[in-house]
């Protein structure tokens, strides 16, 4: 099975990282949306829809060492409620990145 590419999962996390300092400090569990979102509409892109199969690799993601110290560095930044809202409804990663600009 072919894998989203981590390099686009990291850079919408480091995209948190640029946020205006306006909003509240991004949790865990929003920083793991964003990789979550990440990683589904990347494989729904390459036609791999099963959610089995997205929850595998989203777990993978969640195991890589590389990612986990993202997603701590994540935690903290600032978001608002609009940019996670965008995450939450985005249909393609770059629009995923777009809502983190």
């Amino acid at each position: 099975m072919e894998s989203p590419p981590k390099i686009v999962v990291l850079g919408a996390l480091a995209l948190v990282a640029l946020a205006a300092a306006c909003g509240r400090t991004a949790t865990e569990a929003d920083c793991q949306l964003i990789v979550d979102r990440n990683v589904e509409l990347q494989m729904k892109a390459m036609n791999l829809t099963d959610p089995d199969a997205i929850g595998k690799k989203q777990a993978e993601f969640k195991s890589d060492p590389e990612m986990k110290a993202q997603l701590e560095a994540c935690v903290g930044r600032r978001v608002t409620d609009g940019m996670m809202k965008c995450v939450r409804s985005a249909v393609t990663a770059d629009e995923i990145s777009q809502c983190m600009r």
